[in-house]
């Protein structure tokens, strides 16, 4: 119970005073039921379609993490909302990294938006490449090597499915992955083997 004095248990007909581990634990429940109703919140506000052109909105499609519960494998397990709000600009950072040099920015807002829920039909496709890129994501922010091997698996794909991922192949990254060929003839200068 509150008063005015803080936190108290009744005790005996009484109010005594609250222990100090009493008031965080209970603090403590309070932010945990808060970072559980964000992460129910925003799939059902994504839904609704007068709050898509919100800055609120705005900011948690701005990644491949819409919701506190997203970071859980960046956060150590500890996914408030503090926490959320730390480490969304670094998660921002790292995703751009990634839409340049191997996704393009493009498909990497697609991608954003079908983790919000904003994509109907939902695509299982994008789904799992959404999983695939949090991991990717996860490496930069915790200083691990870019695992270029299993980035440039995702790239084949997209490759490979051009009616699915058209706006990568209209993109300037898809052009890193595709450099002219060297055609050498006789009637060109130079050396001729």
């Amino acid at each position: 119970m509150q008063t005015l004095n803080g936190f108290a248990v009744v005790s005996n007909q009484n109010l005594a005073p609250a222990s100090r581990d009493r008031v965080d634990r209970l603090i403590a429940a309070h932010r945990s039921q808060r970072d559980t109703a964000i992460s129910a919140l925003i799939p059902r506000l994504a839904a609704a379609p007068q709050w898509r052109d919100t800055p609120q909105c705005g900011f948690f499609r701005s990644t491949l993490f819409p919701t506190p519960a997203h970071i859980r494998p960046l956060a150590s397990g500890a996914a408030t909302w503090e926490r959320y709000e730390e480490l969304h600009p670094a998660i921002a950072a790292a995703e751009d990294r990634l839409a340049t040099e191997y996704i393009s920015p493009d498909l990497m807002q697609r991608l954003r938006d079908e983790a919000l829920g904003l994509i109907n039909p939902h695509s299982p496709i994008l789904t799992r490449l959404c999983e695939a890129l949090r991991s990717h994501v996860a490496d930069i922010i915790q200083d691990r090597p870019l695992r270029d091997t299993a980035l440039r698996d995702i790239v084949d794909y997209i490759r490979r499915h051009p009616d699915t991922f058209p706006e990568w192949h209209r993109s300037d990254t898809a052009r890193l992955f595709s450099p002219p060929v060297f055609r050498n003839s006789k009637e060109s200068r130079g050396y001729w083997f």
